[in-house]
This record gives C-alpha cells, structure tokens and sequence, in this order.
C-alpha cells in the first residue's frame, strides 16, 4: 500500500513538472512557457519591447500585430478575464500562456500567433 501511494504521488508530480516553467505574476496568476522559445521573466525591473494589452470594445488586443527583436521582453497586461494562449484558430500549441498579466522573453525567431481563450480575438507576435 505504502508502494502504491508513493508511486502514484510521483506519478503526478511528474505530470505536473513538465518541461514548461511556471511563475506566478503580480496578481498571483501563472505564466508558463517552454524554455526553448520563451523565457518567463520577472515584469520588475524590465523595460519591455512590446505592451501589449485588450482593448475593451470591441475585444482585442493593442497592438494586434507587433514584431520585435529575439531576446526582447512582451508585457502581456491582459486582465484575469481574457487569459492569453499562444496558438492559431484558437488552438493552443503549449508554448506559452499568461493568465492575467506577465513578461515574456522572446528567444527564438519566429512568428507567434495568439489567443484570447476566453474570447477569441486573436494577436501575432513576430520575432527577427
């Protein structure tokens, strides 16, 4: 029994690990990202490339498009009510999300379409 119950505890730890870091925000949500395109970094301190943020009507993001250098920082201030997912046509491909508001460093080239989870409005990152 006592086998048991620590296999199943390690189990889902493991689950839960990953290979994404999670760090709680200001507002005590979580931004979680895979390392090898994006980095969640602490919003103190740090003059980001990028803000963006949601426009109340109609729902969107500010700016929707926004290209910026690899190794910049995004300012994701997006509101408890419009968590943020990055994928296409509202599919989420697990490279990042950010709950409430955070700060993401961009570390690979590419272009990084997003996604109100919520809503469905949509926004397109690209790194050079």
């Amino acid at each position: 029994m006592r086998i048991a119950f620590a296999l199943a505890l390690s189990l889902a730890a493991a689950a839960c690990g990953g290979d994404s870091s999670s760090t709680p925000d200001a507002a005590g949500s979580s931004i979680d990202a895979k390392p090898a395109d994006v980095e969640v970094v602490s919003c103190t301190g740090v003059t980001p490339a990028q803000t963006i943020t949601v426009t109340a009507v109609p729902f969107a993001y500010s700016p929707a498009s926004a290209t910026i250098n690899v190794g910049d920082v995004v300012h994701f201030q997006v509101g408890a009510s419009h968590p943020t997912a990055s994928g296409a046509n509202a599919t989420a491909d697990g490279k990042w999300n950010v709950a409430a508001d955070g700060c993401l460093k961009f570390t690979k080239a590419g272009t990084y379409p997003y996604f109100c989870v919520a809503h469905g409005f949509t926004g397109t990152l690209t790194v050079q």
